[in-house]
């Protein structure tokens, strides 16, 4: 039974709490995050965060706006919710808040039109309660944001009384969205860089041929289940090309949505490509076969890694993580629109 309760990202008292038992979650809505779950253990290591806590409730809020539901943990054992998907805090931290201030301008400019009703609509925010929406730190931050977007023609925002604004996105604003959603960023970009071992005729993975385990890893795993989130899989060794092999990496990576780094046989070239996908603020997934997940270098060991038993649950897994923590992709979106019409 859900009841009113301290919200443990931004110490609202006003969020509804509803506890779990069978998985020991507490189920959160509250004005300025959203609606997310926490593992009980885990809001004590939110406490050690301090006000790194607001940096969380932005991306949990921007999850939550687009229809995906996170599940916050911070140990080894990793709890199920249904339609919740589990991400380590802190995974969220090194890897999704915006580190520039064009991007935030961006992804604030996104969050408004997602609450818009459309063209010419107010969206009634209270800076204080929805700073999450602008990545800030408190209603200074946010109000400097917006102020921003105004300078720059995106919105107009009148005040209808102390905190709160009703924010009509611009002519202009709405053509930045629309290049923010063709890709012209990256954000909407339909192709997903798999980097992973392909295997060798000498070692075995669970008794079988590696080369043979990667290959059926691929066709019924990540290219299933990246193709089932709505994106077009893509894997160096199937692209023609004369130049050299890394700067073509480079390429792919930085054209692709996000990029998903499997580690099993821990190749020093997967590290690489994760690193680099990650120093470009491209989300990275992580995965591993369970068998090979324990030798994880220190770099990675802490992520939250799909440990995956079999190609199909693999696919099944992965599909799930894509779609919570970057979104369905343009395809899927497309196949929605034609069920739709």
């Amino acid at each position: 039974m859900a009841e009113t309760a301290t919200c443990p990202l931004c110490d609202h008292k006003t969020a509804r709490c509803e506890y779990v038992l069978s998985v020991r979650v507490e189920h959160y809505e509250c004005r300025t995050c959203g609606e997310f779950a926490i593992e009980e253990t885990s809001k004590f290591s939110l406490r050690e965060l301090d006000e790194k806590r607001y940096l969380i409730s932005a991306i949990v809020r921007e999850h939550s706006i687009r229809g995906s539901k996170l599940l916050l943990v911070d140990g080894d054992i990793v709890p199920t919710l249904d339609h919740f998907e589990s991400v380590q805090i802190t995974e969220l931290l090194s890897t999704h808040f915006p580190k520039e201030i064009s991007s935030q301008l961006d992804r604030a400019l996104v969050n408004l039109r997602r609450l818009s009703d459309g063209l010419g609509y107010p969206v009634e925010i209270d800076l204080g309660m929805d700073r999450s929406l602008f990545f800030a730190r408190d209603k200074t931050e946010a109000d400097f944001v917006v102020t921003a977007l105004e300078q720059d023609g995106l919105l107009t925002a009148k005040q209808s009384s102390i905190t709160q604004h009703d924010l009509v996105l611009s002519p202009a604003g709405w053509n930045r969205i629309a290049e923010i959603e063709r890709g012209a960023d990256g954000l909407s970009s339909k192709s997903a860089f798999v980097a992973m071992w392909y295997g060798n005729e000498e070692d075995a993975i669970e008794g079988e041929n590696s080369r043979s385990f990667c290959t059926r890893a691929y066709d019924s795993g990540f290219r299933v289940g990246v193709e089932q989130a709505g994106y077009e899989p893509r894997r160096i060794d199937f692209k023609e090309f004369n130049d050299d092999i890394m700067d073509e990496i480079v390429v792919e990576i930085r054209q692709s949505r996000f990029v998903v780094a499997d580690f099993t046989g821990h190749r020093p070239g997967v590290y690489y490509e994760a690193g680099f996908a990650r120093g470009m603020e491209i989300p990275v997934i992580f995965t591993c076969h369970e068998s090979h997940l324990n030798a994880a270098h220190f770099d990675t060991n802490h992520m939250n890694h799909i440990a995956w038993k079999s190609s199909e649950d693999l696919a099944r897994r992965l599909e799930k993580r894509i779609v919570a923590t970057v979104g369905p992709g343009p395809l899927k979106r497309a196949e929605h629109g034609r069920e739709q019409g």
